[in-house]
């Protein structure tokens, strides 16, 4: 419990739960890191694993979610079908999705890549919600899902200012890659061994 908000962390399972995080990452990456629109949203979103920090509905938003009365919500909605993931496309419309936009709070996405090695991106919480171990529980559930498809290591490109976060959950930086720019923010690749004692 967050501010007196409960938060669950899951996979997106309907368009509802998939627009909320798209509301996350543009209040996030494109509006408060300047990450253009076409850097954020990409190609690889349809065929990703989205995790999601969601909090219950209620008539009052909670703290960070003002972002929605800002208009957020209406640009994720119109953007949102664009990348719609293939895994939600027949929930559209179906009995787990009644259209409205879910209250996240945070999000991540997990992408397959060679030899068993599973790539995470996109981790971000909103401002209000950061500090209180969302990221890395974002983090922990695709790691859990990347293990239970037999992936047996992590990668992510992280940035600079938050190396050391992932540092505390167990990433290592691969030296032998350096310093890189990715959007016009410094990253640096990291790795994690993944296994059921982690």
């Amino acid at each position: 419990m967050i501010d007196g908000a409960a938060v669950r962390v899951k996979v997106a399972e309907t368009p509802g739960e998939w627009t909320g995080l798209v509301a996350v990452r543009l209040a996030v990456f494109c509006d408060e890191q300047k990450v253009p629109l076409s850097a954020e949203l990409d190609e690889h979103d349809r065929n990703a694993v989205h995790a999601l920090a969601l909090v219950a509905p209620s008539e009052e938003l909670p703290p960070g979610l003002e972002v929605a009365r800002r208009g957020i919500a209406s640009r994720a909605s119109a953007q949102a079908g664009r990348y719609l993931p293939l895994s939600l496309a027949g929930a559209r419309g179906g009995h787990k999705d009644d259209g409205s936009v879910a209250h996240a709070v945070g999000g991540a996405r997990l992408l397959r890549r060679p030899h068993g090695v599973a790539q995470i991106g996109r981790v971000a919480v909103l401002p209000a919600w950061r500090g209180n171990g969302l990221g890395a529980r974002l983090v922990r559930l695709l790691e859990e899902l990347a293990l239970a498809r037999g992936y047996r290591q992590a990668v992510l490109h992280a940035q600079l200012p938050v190396q050391s976060f992932y540092e505390r959950i167990g990433y290592v930086v691969d030296k032998a890659a350096g310093q890189f720019e990715e959007d016009r923010i410094l990253h640096v690749r990291m790795t994690k061994v993944l296994s059921f004692d982690m």
